[in-house]
């Protein structure tokens, strides 16, 4: 599995490099809803779609524990790449963990942490039919000052 680097769109321009493992799931959540008639016709409404990210870490230095805890707790609006192979596949979101992200000790290392990151996509980030947005000048860019490719 490649490199996931988290940074945020907005503010200083800190990184956070981490290395997944395979249980990494990436997902697209569709919101709506549909009833099925008597004659068995199916109408559906479809709101919204969205991307969200699971992501189990351990070993995170406490260095990027604190990045990434302060990420989530200021509602920070990040970039998620995921390189697994030579198109590397960006989403824009937020850190949206009930609690703090990395909060647990990575026994027997008391200087290592351990948790569970979970981003959701904003609402208003385009879709190509695929997990992830891919940063291509010609299906779409997240930000002028961000693309790595441009």
């Amino acid at each position: 599995m490649g490199d996931m680097v988290l940074e945020p769109l907005v503010g200083p321009p800190d990184w956070v490099v981490i290395h997944p493992g395979w249980d990494l799931e990436a997902v697209r959540v569709r919101m709506g809803s549909g009833h099925r008639t008597i004659q068995g016709h199916w109408y559906g409404c479809l709101w919204g779609v969205y991307d969200q990210v699971h992501a189990p870490l351990v070993f995170v230095s406490s260095r990027d524990q604190a990045l990434m805890n302060n990420w989530w707790r200021t509602g920070q609006q990040v970039a998620f790449t995921l390189d697994t192979s030579a198109w590397p596949s960006t989403i824009a979101g937020r850190i949206v963990n009930k609690a703090p992200p990395l909060d647990g000790f990575q026994w027997p290392y008391p200087d290592l942490y351990q948790g569970v990151l979970q981003i959701e996509a904003d609402g208003n980030t385009p879709r190509y039919g695929r997990p992830f947005l891919l940063d291509d000048n010609t299906l779409g860019v997240l930000d002028q000052m961000y693309n790595a490719l441009l």
